[in-house]
């Protein structure tokens, strides 16, 4: 019995072996089979274990295989898995582009799980200028016509995303059928896709337009906020639609109260403020219809005193929705008081901790401190604070909107603040803020002293930094003044003595050396008493140029105005043992490895020992006579070392008298073709410079006429080639004389009695050109462009050219930027200096070139200006 129980145990347990046996393969495949096929979050969580980037290539490369096979396969039931699985890869940043054909077969698929992921798919895998795309237009029709409001919705987000020209006119019309649509989730989403429609086809707006007040009169905030994108983009693409929409100024006025002063509601409140998205779209709506109309800005202008004064300031949506608040007011016709809430509300921002807020109220300022300079004075203090904040991009706003506020009755306090932050300021940031303080400093100097120990200060904390044409204004501003002499030349020697590592002060103490070292030497009284208690003898200034022979930071530029200081310092002092020790140092420079330090010093010594007549040594090694006033029409051009800066730049002229400059050649007057003046257009100049020498003479062209130059100037087929001359190449250019660098001076130009003229209008761009003429020379004319982007789209790198006949020399200054903020936020000055010498004879003319980027669209326009005011 017991050998019995025992065998029928053995058999059952084998018999349960045996079926386990048989269940286990099955097991296996069926692991197999879903370890084969991981679903999306099984791919999220293996890569997430990859601990390096080629553990990480190497798993995608596998699973990429995987899905490209499937494919292969038409294995429909995995295809929706599969193409979301591609979606991750592609945000992974691997290629995903074979998936592209999957997305167009989920989105035939009659099932809405497969169409959510396939519409995805073709949001993310493909954009409007693949020709996939083109094969989605069915589908997508099709879609626009369902019965399922979620379906409907899918199509009409793809459309908003990716619609090419195409799609978006064949697809026009249901969508604006279906803005009328019972469900307020259709209508909102018809409306963002019309958006995208407006964008890409513009002549279609027609169909949206009537459209906005059945939207406007909406309950739903999503359909409200739709509405006023759509309306936004409805006015940038079509002007006109502007005047058309204010009168739905009262009803947006009336929704955005309702909003601003309604009670808590769960559905809307962010953080206790009421649907901020929707406050913020209606602000920037009635910005756009208040631009340049009084009657739409008195409608707005209490609702707007209510939300500047009502909205709390505590949280980030607070402070977008005032931000918004400010920025419409300031870009309507606002009342005074209200422009002064708007600037108290931005000095509230510069108070705040988020560097954010801080950077937005900075830059709002700047674009608002011309009509409301007196406002945003009273923030000076709060201002100058930021300048010491540790955010580069701070500090920089701040540091631009301290330089616009400084005028004639702060200067001394705001350039006292700029040389403090000067002194602690990091090394890309003192270029341009030394450059900045010897602007404000040489336009609002209350004296000229303080102008001379504020330059000095500049040189000897970030001299290294400072462009040329510093040292050459501050040399010119001494030889001017006078009463300054004294005072110059011994500040300038205690200066030396302090350390000879910034070589711009050196170069203009040593220049100062070599003119007024008799001053020095002698120890008489200053003009005015200005004097510095000195007790100099020459044996200290040969020590002081020992000590700048020998120091490691002399440049050779240096070592220039040291030459010629001793050498007129020869000329000045009859003392034969000082004559003697001076030509024996300068000696030591004769055979100089630097070619202009020894071929100058070796022409001052033949100077000094051949030219025996008195009168004749001093017209060559005499005091220089001082240069004229400088009076340009506009600030000198930030850039080092310009052609067009008036100073002079070596010591070569500043030790030998200006020889007389030939007179240039009148150009000879075009040969009569039968054609138009605009056929002589045959110069080229970007906004970014103009020609070598200051004003050449335009390249010769083939005899015949009739030829039309302006088919190639600007990049086509040309028909004939010009032979340049010598000097035409376009480099940067100081606003000087017309007569280029080598004028004597630059006359002062009398006030504009000319009207001004909008020689281009197109896309919301405006050029605008107003006129000086030249008292003392009636062919010369000063044109300024102003362009200006009153489109709501920001206009990048604007490149602002012009073309002018070859009997005309012209200059080009540096434009003051190359961007174009929307809505008239800002412009572009760009001065132009034109010399007809043909004046009497024949008129001025000029072709523009506008090229710029817009929605990230390169745009390029020309535009042919003949409406010039009689007399210029």
């Amino acid at each position: 019995a017991r050998e019995s129980e025992r065998e029928r145990k053995k058999g059952g347990e084998g018999g349960e072996q045996e079926v386990v046996g048989r269940r286990n393969p099955g097991n296996m495949n069926f692991l197999e089979e879903k370890m084969a096929k991981p679903k999306l979050r099984d791919l999220i969580h293996a890569v997430r274990q990859c601990r390096t980037a080629a553990q990480e290539r190497s798993l995608v490369a596998k699973e990429s295989a995987k899905i490209r096979t499937s494919f292969a396969k038409d294995n429909a039931e995995n295809r929706q898995r599969n193409v979301a699985k591609l979606l991750y890869i592609h945000m992974l940043g691997y290629p995903s582009k074979f998936g592209q054909m999957e997305c167009l077969k989920l989105i035939s698929s009659q099932y809405f799980a497969d169409k959510r992921i396939g519409y995805l798919g073709l949001m993310l895998l493909l954009d409007e200028k693949q020709e996939v795309l083109m094969l989605a237009t069915h589908s997508l029709k099709k879609d626009l016509a369902h019965s399922n409001q979620y379906v409907v919705g899918l199509a009409l987000c793809a459309i908003a995303n990716i619609s090419s020209e195409e799609i978006a006119r064949d697809s026009a019309a249901d969508v604006a059928k279906l803005m009328g649509s019972g469900s307020a989730y259709i209508r909102k989403k018809a409306a963002l896709a019309a958006v995208r429609i407006v964008r890409k086809l513009p002549e279609m707006q027609e169909n949206f337009t009537p459209k906005i007040r059945s939207l406007l009169s909406d309950s739903n905030h999503g359909v409200l906020v739709a509405a006023c994108s759509l309306m936004i983009e409805l006015m940038e693409k079509h002007r006109p639609n502007t005047r058309v929409f204010r009168a739905y100024v009262p009803g947006i006025v009336r929704i955005l109260k309702a909003v601003a002063c309604s009670g808590y509601s769960p559905e809307y409140d962010v953080h206790g403020v009421m649907d901020p998205f929707l406050q913020v779209k209606l602000l920037r709506v009635l910005r756009y219809l208040g631009h340049n109309s009084r009657e739409a800005s008195n409608q707005m202008n209490d609702i707007l005193a209510q939300v500047a004064t009502n909205t709390e300031s505590e949280r980030i949506v607070g402070n977008a929705i005032l931000y918004e608040c400010v920025q419409t007011i300031m870009f309507i016709k606002a009342e005074k008081g209200l422009r002064v809430l708007a600037i108290n509300i931005l000095g509230r921002f510069l108070s705040q901790r988020d560097n954010n807020i801080r950077y937005v109220a900075l830059n709002t300022l700047n674009k608002v401190l011309s009509p409301d300079q007196t406002a945003i004075q009273r923030h000076r203090e709060t201002i100058v604070e930021c300048l010491k904040d540790p955010d580069i991009s701070i500090r920089r706003r701040a540091l631009d909107l301290v330089y616009n506020l400084v005028n004639t009755n702060n200067v001394r306090a705001l350039v006292r603040e700029m040389l403090t932050f000067l002194m602690n300021a990091d090394v890309e940031f003192r270029a341009d803020l030394g450059a900045k303080i010897c602007l404000v400093t040489e336009k609002y100097a209350p004296n000229k002293k303080w102008h001379l120990d504020t330059i000095v200060r500049v040189l000897s904390i970030a001299g290294e930094y400072i462009r040329d044409d510093v040292v050459a204004g501050l040399i010119a501003m001494i030889s001017q003044t006078e009463d300054l002499h004294t005072y110059a030349v011994q500040k300038m020697y205690l200066a030396l003595n302090r350390g000879l590592l910034k070589q711009p002060l050196v170069q203009a103490a040593l220049w100062c050396l070599g003119e007024y070292a008799d001053i020095l030497l002698s120890k008489g009284d200053a003009h005015g008493g200005e004097e510095i208690a000195l007790s100099v003898s020459e044996d200290d200034i040969f020590t002081i140029f020992e000590k700048v022979d020998k120091h490691a930071s002399t440049t050779p530029l240096t070592r220039e105005f040291m030459v010629t200081a001793c050498t007129k310092m020869i000329e000045r002092n009859g003392n034969p043992a000082f004559q003697a020790r001076a030509v024996g140092f300068l000696e030591r420079f004769s055979s100089n490895y630097n070619l202009e330090i020894h071929e100058r010093t070796n022409e001052y010594l033949n100077i000094i020992r051949f030219v025996e007549d008195p009168a004749g040594r001093s017209k060559i090694l005499g005091p220089i006579p001082p240069p004229p006033a400088k009076k340009n029409f506009d600030e000198p051009s930030p850039a080092r070392g310009g052609e067009g800066s008036a100073a002079p730049k070596s010591p070569a002229a500043l030790s030998r008298p200006r020889e007389k400059a030939p007179p240039a050649a009148e150009p000879e007057a075009p040969a009569s073709s039968g054609g138009s003046l605009l056929d002589d257009l045959a110069v080229l100049s970007s906004g970014m410079g103009a020609p070598a020498g200051g004003s050449p003479m335009a390249p010769q062209v083939p005899a015949g006429g009739g030829e039309d130059l302006l088919s190639n100037i600007f990049g086509g087929a040309p028909t004939s080639t010009p032979v340049p001359v010598a000097g035409d190449a376009l480099v940067p250019m100081n606003v000087g004389a017309v007569g280029g660098p080598g004028a004597g001076g630059v006359v002062q130009a009398s006030p504009s009695v000319f009207p001004n003229a909008v020689v281009y209008d197109r896309n919301g761009i405006s050029v605008e050109f107003s006129f000086q003429k030249n008292p003392n020379n009636v062919a010369h004319t000063l044109v300024t462009a102003t362009l200006v982007n009153s489109s709501g789209i920001p206009a990048e790198r604007v490149s602002f050219k012009i073309s002018v006949p070859k009997y005309i020399k012209f200059q080009v200054a540096a434009p003051s930027g190359n961007s174009l903020p929307p809505m008239g936020q800002g412009n572009i000055t760009v001065p132009i200096k034109l010399n007809n010498s043909l004046h009497g004879q024949k008129p001025i003319l000029m072709r523009l070139r506008l090229e710029y980027t817009s929605n990230g669209q390169d745009l390029v326009e020309t535009a042919d200006v003949k409406n010039f005011p009689p007399g210029l």
